[in-house]
């Protein structure tokens, strides 16, 4: 299966180095090329492209005013790549239904994770069911965590999270062996996460419930908490709270 895709981007130079890297691969049709927003829109509405890298930063029409002027919401709507030299775009992309963004300079390697997303939605398409990372609210909550990793934003499944700590005004992240920093307070993070899935545990964590293994006595802290790995960490509050949502009597 060819999947045909339209390069949008009004620096010559950068279109030209995402489809010099389109064209190593093999099932990639690349089918037309725009330097603004409205031709963007036209072509996508001529060409119907399967698949769309498409820059944010572009004068009068931008990448989101692109996006509104397209019917993103039907089966045919192209799957949409944002590219663009500013990490500041990647909460409000990922609200809009973008399914990944990539940070100028990318390496080709970076790109082909992209593309990788890409063939995966593409297939659940053609199977007629939803992707796996399909819904981006879950329970009105956000399904899905922007952080920022060297040159990119990765999107954290919030399900895969084990525990968050405070770090000042930062978050570490925690997921499987995988430690992320995030520059958002604990805070805010609980209050966006939700109560009925993460919970406060101390002064400086919260914690997956779904992640919970055990509840076990501490001589040291009084109550520790053991993930589904093995993992523990110090329980000084909440302690009822937690035990109700675990349902343990």
């Amino acid at each position: 299966m060819k999947i045909n895709t339209l390069i949008v981007d009004d620096e010559p130079l950068a279109r030209e180095r995402i489809k010099s890297l389109l064209e190593q691969e093999s099932d990639i049709n690349i089918v037309g090329e725009c330097a603004g927003g409205e031709d963007a829109i036209k072509a996508i509405g001529m060409q119907q492209p399967d698949l769309v890298f498409l820059d944010v930063q572009m004068p009068q029409i931008d990448g989101f005013d692109v996006l509104r002027a397209i019917d993103t919401d039907t089966s045919i709507a192209p799957i949409v790549v944002f590219v663009t030299a500013h990490n500041q775009y990647a909460a409000p992309a990922y609200d809009a239904q973008v399914l990944d963004y990539l940070v100028k300079p990318f390496k080709r390697s970076r790109l082909q994770d992209s593309l990788q997303r890409v063939r995966k939605q593409l297939q659940c398409r053609i199977m007629g069911r939803a992707p796996a990372e399909g819904a981006p609210v879950l329970d009105g909550y956000p399904g899905r965590l922007a952080v920022k990793v060297s040159n990119r934003v990765l999107f954290l499944k919030v399900e895969e999270i084990d525990f968050i700590e405070a770090a000042g005004n930062y978050a570490l992240v925690h997921v499987g062996a995988q430690t992320h920093i995030h520059r958002e307070t604990l805070n805010s993070l609980e209050t966006k996460l939700g109560a009925s899935r993460f919970l406060r545990i101390s002064r400086s964590t919260i914690v997956n419930l779904e992640r919970v293994r055990e509840i076990k006595s501490s001589f040291e802290s009084g109550a520790i908490v053991v993930l589904a790995d093995g993992r523990q960490l110090a329980l000084t509050r909440g302690m009822r709270q937690l035990r109700e949502m675990l349902k343990v009597s």
